[in-house]
């Protein structure tokens, strides 16, 4: 449990409801005498793994944009973090209080779409310059721009023409 708990923390980055649901789900599917087992682990250290997770989201050592190097790096220094929380945990009530009541905010998306030419990418632009003047800090994700032009566009092209040949085998 140890290590879904790690992986939905680190891989997926849960904290929260998210993650004791998630976590609480990986429990469910246990067989029942190890669910027994785990009793004692889900009474104790459930609860500091999501307090845990959220102390990753507060100081900023886990975002949305932790890149895989920064991931990678979390589940090296995995243990050590751990006990570096647990001091900071004991040591501040402030800290503590704000791990125990910390639920991640959704982040709001603003998604374009339309057709070739109609100022998708500078509607875009011009957005993520306000957001930035106004002290926001906006995540860019450009599919037109990320990963060689329109190599995005492949799996739905894949998609449609597996559906025509679906549809000329059922006429």
């Amino acid at each position: 449990m140890e290590r879904a708990a790690q992986e939905a923390i680190v891989t997926h980055r849960l904290c929260g409801v998210a993650l004791r649901s998630r976590l609480a789900g990986k429990l469910a599917g246990l067989p029942e005498e190890v669910r027994r087992c785990l009793g004692d682990w889900e009474a104790g250290r459930l609860d500091y793994l999501v307090r845990f997770a959220a102390w990753l989201h507060l100081t900023r050592r886990q975002t949305a944009r932790t890149d895989l190097g920064g991931l990678q790096d979390l589940c090296r220094r995995w243990i050590t973090l751990r006990d570096h929380f647990t001091r900071c945990v004991a040591a501040d009530a402030h800290v503590r209080s704000q791990v125990m009541h910390y639920e991640p905010s959704g982040d709001d998306a603003v998604v374009c779409v339309g057709p070739q030419g109609c100022g998708k990418s500078t509607f875009s632009r011009t957005l993520y310059a306000l957001l930035r003047q106004a002290g926001l800090s906006p995540c860019w994700i450009n599919q037109d721009e990320a990963g060689g032009g329109g190599s995005f566009l492949t799996p739905f092209g894949a998609r449609s023409e597996a559906a025509t040949r679906t549809l000329s085998w059922t006429r």
